[in-house]
């Protein structure tokens, strides 16, 4: 058959006659229309859907939005809408609202409308239009001669039931068993003509209670709701075990959740017990079959489907059995791999160093942090001996106590002072413990190697401080009993200042350097009892911070000349009064001068001082070039009694009353150092009134 009056030019003569050959081949219907559309659009930039009512119902989408194929499904959104009104008006819509629908055509024959074909965006020219209904012409005319009674429709219907069933036997293992119920619940739709189908499945524990699966136009559920199985023509279906087939007449009404769809009204319903052996499955219901059970044909190749359906559910049911017994078995594995894991986890988190041996030495496990330290993994030391992979030794150490555990099955414990890095070094302390089975000797030892060095250090402190607590008592005493002598030395220099008439500015000039020296005792056992007995006697007054500064320097200028110590002073004039204690300030003054000449121990040595006012804070700086701290001691060296000088130079008091004396002025002080380049020490003090 040849067409004629089509737009060769628009698909091309070639195709038109291969479609038309499609869509005449003694074929399925839906197979056909699959395969002219995929003709039809070779040579197009579209995608393409049809919508078929009669002679029965199919959805065909090619290369078209997702959101479609929901739409016509549930029967809900734009699309359904336009098709229904193509199909109500047989106009055709070049375009709508929606940017993705580009034209809608009615698949018109004469008088009668069987579906639509919708294309994607770009909408159409008017000539594009008019080309797009001549093309669909083919379509048209092979419906209207599909829709007259064909006698091989039957034994087609029949013949796809048995390709179906091949088709599900060789392709199972692809699927599960929601989608081959799916599969065969559309099978029997499309057998029957029908407008839906739904399943039924019950609960093995308590039959009354189902889920309900709707399938929809397509060959997935669509949706899925709970059920209690009361009275109905499904659960008559289902205890009678006979398919059940009934009109909603008025006298046979279908119940509401059961028998029914929300959108769909149901006037024609079929019921078919899904059975095997004995078991009642479920049920399948096909809503408003076309065609009729009576045809033997039809019958038999429905009973076939449902019967296979049942077959397959109960093949799944004892599958399912056979996974949860096996489920069982690797969660019962998996709890023990788990069990393992958290084992070696624990064991790696430890950070103390554990290890295992046999009684050859050879290293059974081993745990992170002792692996580290051998630089190695622990997959890689595993099977060494352990001398010779953790201690590079060739033979047993002298000091392991290994054997003493083999042999009298107890627990052993021994030091290891091991030196790491210049004059560092790290106390272990080594305690072994025996693995027996039952009343046998060890075959496993497990070796526990704690750093016990902050532990040896904080002792060693502690005894330390207990001293340092002694001595600060008895400092106490002998601060108070310094006290009388210091006042009678000032008081005495004063009187002599003010009663003794002398022009020598030598002689007043010493005076004055004299009561210098003893108030600055006198801060120095103030700071004493201050830190054994947090004494506070602040006078604020206010005072110029460079003179503070200057006359802390006139007290020490002896020594400074004395060791050929440079200072250099850079105090900004313009500053304004701070309101502080002077005999405090100078204190610190002196503390942080005398520190730094103590750690200047070479030629040409230097200090320099630098003080600024901004924004309502006093900034002075101390910075030596001298030999720095070391950045291990630089968080304790605000700690009372300690010290990095040599002993009998220090107390260790001098800083830790500086940070006291600072907190009292609500300041900070930082201290910046690197070892070699000297230390830089910054105070900041704010300008506040005091009270």
């Amino acid at each position: 058959m040849q067409p004629e009056h089509l737009s060769v030019e628009f698909v091309g003569w070639e195709n038109i006659a291969r479609i038309y050959e499609a869509l005449s081949t003694p074929a399925p219907l839906e197979k056909r229309l699959r395969q002219g559309l995929s003709l039809l659009m070779q040579n197009q930039q579209r995608g393409v859907a049809l919508w078929l009512e009669k002679p029965e119902k199919i959805w065909i989408s090619l290369s078209c939005p997702l959101s479609w194929d929901q739409q016509i499904h549930l029967q809900s959104g734009l699309l359904p809408f336009l098709i229904r009104k193509a199909l109500q008006s047989g106009e055709a819509s070049l375009h709508s609202a929606d940017s993705e629908i580009g034209a809608i055509f009615p698949i018109q024959w004469r008088e009668n409308i069987f579906g639509v074909i919708i294309l994607t965006t770009p909408e159409l020219s008017n000539e594009e239009s008019a080309q797009w209904k001549e093309i669909l012409q083919p379509f048209a005319r092979i419906l209207a001669n599909e829709r007259q009674q064909n006698p091989f429709e039957t034994e087609r219907l029949v013949l796809e039931v048995h390709q179906f069933l091949n088709e599900i036997h060789l392709n199972h293992s692809f699927m599960d068993i929601q989608q081959i119920a799916a599969e065969f619940s559309a099978a029997a739709r499309d057998l029957l003509n029908a407008d839906d189908a739904a399943l039924i499945l019950t609960d093995s524990s308590n039959p009354m209670l189902a889920i309900k699966r709707r399938l929809g136009l397509g060959k997935t559920w669509s949706g899925q709701t709970s059920l209690r199985l009361e009275e109905s023509l499904t659960r008559r279906a289902l205890e009678s075990r006979q398919i059940l087939h009934s009109k909603d007449n008025g006298h046979q009404p279908f119940h509401n959740e059961i028998d029914r769809l929300p959108d769909l009204p149901v006037e024609n319903l079929i019921c078919a017990p899904l059975l095997a052996d004995e078991l009642s499955l479920g049920v399948l219901q096909i809503i408003n079959p076309q065609r009729n059970l009576k045809n033997p044909l039809i019958h038999s190749a429905f009973l076939l489907l449902v019967n296979s359906l049942g077959a397959w559910m109960v093949k799944e049911q004892q599958t399912t059995r056979l996974k949860i017994t096996s489920a069982e078995m690797e969660a019962r594995l998996w709890e023990i791999t788990k069990s393992r894991n958290t084992l070696r986890t624990l064991f790696d988190s430890i950070p103390s160093s554990i290890y295992i041996i046999d009684r050859s030495y050879r290293l059974v496990a081993i745990n992170l942090p002792r692996s580290l330290r051998a630089h190695s993994e622990p997959r890689q030391l595993v099977g060494r001996r352990c001398y010779e992979a953790l201690y590079g030794r060739s033979e047993i150490c002298p000091e392991c106590r290994v054997m003493e555990t083999f042999t009298q099955a107890v627990t052993t414990t021994r030091s290891l002072h091991e030196w790491v890095e210049g004059e560092r070094f790290v106390d272990w302390e080594i305690t072994t413990y025996p693995i027996q089975e039952k009343n046998n000797l060890p075959h496993q030892v497990i070796v526990f190697e704690q750093d016990v060095t902050e532990k040896r250090s904080l002792e060693a402190n502690l005894i330390q401080s207990e001293k340092m607590a002694a001595v600060g008592q008895l400092a106490a005493g002998i601060a108070h009993e310094i006290n009388n002598p210091l006042a009678a030395i000032i008081a005495n220099t004063q009187l002599l200042k003010r009663e003794l008439l002398s022009d020598s500015d030598d002689f007043m000039e010493t005076l004055q350097l004299i009561e210098t020296a003893g108030l600055r005792a006198a801060n120095v056992v103030s700071g004493l009892l201050g830190i054994s007995r947090k004494e506070n006697k602040y006078e604020f007054e206010p005072l110029s911070l460079n003179e503070s500064i200057r006359s802390a320097l006139a007290l020490v200028h002896h020594d400074l000349v004395r060791r050929s110590i440079e200072v250099v002073t850079d105090l900004q004039e313009d500053m304004p009064s701070l309101i502080a204690s002077k005999n405090h300030l100078q204190s610190i003054w002196i503390n942080l001068l005398v520190n730094s000449m103590d750690a200047i121990d070479k030629e040409n040595g230097r200090i320099a001082i630098t003080t600024r006012y901004a924004e309502r804070n006093f900034t002075i700086v101390f910075e030596d070039n001298g030999k720095g701290i070391p950045q291990e001691y630089l968080s304790r060296i605000f700690e009372p009694f300690f010290t990095t000088k040599a002993a009998g130079r220090g107390t260790g008091l001098g800083l830790a009353i500086t940070q006291r004396v600072i907190k009292e002025h609500q300041g900070e002080i930082r201290i910046e150092s690197k070892l070699g380049q000297g230390v830089k020490i910054t105070i900041t003090l704010p300008d506040i009134p005091r009270g």
